[in-house]
């Protein structure tokens, strides 16, 4: 695998670890089950004498759930309960079960909070039981905040270790091109000197053998002198004096 499909996989799967951690952190501060809806949504529905909703997620000690609904019969209470998962499944089935009662079904509308006193799945239930035996149409809407302020605090170390990671593997990156253009510059200017240089003692040893010849210096193969300019081949090695 090519450096540069490296870096490019490895950035792509650090943003993609990035998202996933901010996409965590506001799933945290959404309001019910369904986590795509709006914060400010509230849920309707019509509820029979016996019927009951839920919000439920994961919750501990450091949340604080906000409740809210609005009835239209006015001869229909709501009572709102708070349950863990193992006491909401035993009251789904109509067994004797343990919670806690949030509102007491004297209300067509009331809000209020509960902070879980354990951890766990919490379920908050608006449940029609009223002695009346009607119907009623309610609007309702559960918020789940956290207020843990060490899983922020995680959340943006985990984010600043990868925006930091990005930003050293494209730092290295643009240095590692910086050195390979330099180097691959000063290769290039080296064998334009070497080209140069050797062009040089080309030139000299070719003026060199020239002067010899016509000075009537020496052959320039076996060192003999050569007495006269005008000859085409050494006397003694038979050297060709005019190359």
């Amino acid at each position: 695998m090519k450096k540069g499909s490296a870096l490019k996989i490895y950035l792509i799967f650090h943003l993609f670890i990035l998202i996933l951690f901010i996409n965590a952190a506001n799933l945290r501060k959404l309001p019910s089950k369904h986590q795509n809806l709006d914060i400010s949504l509230m849920y309707a529905v019509t509820l029979d004498y016996g019927e009951h909703v839920y919000i439920s997620r994961y919750a501990d000690e450091n949340f604080e759930i906000s409740w809210e609904f609005s009835g239209v019969n006015t001869y229909v209470g709501i009572q709102v309960w708070a349950f863990t998962k193992f006491n909401y499944e035993k009251f789904a089935s109509s067994d004797y079960t343990h919670g806690f009662k949030l509102s007491n079904g004297s209300y067509i509308k009331d809000s209020g909070t509960f902070t879980p006193p354990t951890h766990d799945t919490w379920y908050i239930v608006f449940w029609n039981n009223d002695g009346d035996l009607q119907s009623t149409y309610l609007t309702y809407d559960v918020t789940f905040q956290d207020n843990n302020p060490f899983y922020e605090w995680f959340i943006g170390m985990i984010a600043l270790f990868i925006i930091i990671a990005i930003g050293l593997a494209i730092g290295n990156s643009v240095y590692k091109k910086k050195k390979k253009r330099e180097k691959e510059a000063k290769s290039q200017n080296t064998d334009l000197f070497l080209r140069k240089r050797d062009q040089e003692i080309l030139a000299r040893n070719k003026k060199n053998h020239s002067d010899n010849i016509s000075e009537g210096n020496f052959c320039p193969s076996c060192g003999k002198k050569i007495e006269s300019s005008h000859k085409e081949f050494c006397r003694y090695c038979g050297a060709n004096l005019n190359e």
